[in-house]
């Protein structure tokens, strides 16, 4: 049996359901495609009215602690921790530096739909790096004396916000 007797079947469906086949080709690219895309999708759904709890910054080091004003990074993470809580979407952002070097930290609550889920979304900085983003799910978070503790990270393990 030849290759062109298995395919004249098709070729002659083809010709004879032409608009049908162009559909059945569309479907298949815009779902492929839409598999590529899902995850931006549903992430810029479930964020779009996203409650902004804070920018705090600190720098690099033994301890990554913010810049002045405890009452502020008090204020910020009580915000995200209370939007988790009530499964309400939220961000709270923390950026560390240290002359030119530095990771910015966007962790977010409730980014799924119908799940309080929380994230993290790391833009890491400088000479030698070209802006690395990179964007894992966390399993748990605790408040503590110290900061917020976000729990199991993707590959970063657990990471903190610190309010001290």
């Amino acid at each position: 049996m030849d290759h062109a007797s298995v395919f004249h079947p098709m070729i002659y469906w083809i010709q004879k359901h032409r608009i049908i086949a162009i559909l059945i080709l569309i479907v298949c690219l815009i779902v492929i495609t839409g598999i590529w895309w899902m995850r931006p999708v549903v992430f810029a759904v479930t964020h779009a009215n996203v409650q902004d709890c804070g920018y705090l910054r600190g720098t690099l080091g033994v301890n990554g602690t913010p810049q002045p004003g405890n009452s502020r990074a008090d204020q910020a993470i009580q915000c995200f921790v209370q939007a988790h809580q009530r499964c309400q979407p939220a961000s709270l952002t923390y950026d560390t530096f240290l002359l030119d070097f530095g990771r910015k930290e966007t962790f977010y609550t409730a980014n799924s739909i119908g799940q309080c889920e929380l994230s993290v979304q790391m833009t890491s900085y400088g000479p030698d790096i070209v802006n690395k983003i990179t964007d894992d799910n966390c399993s748990s978070l605790l408040q503590k004396s110290d900061g917020l503790h976000f729990l199991s990270c993707g590959d970063n393990l657990d990471m903190l916000v610190p309010v001290h």
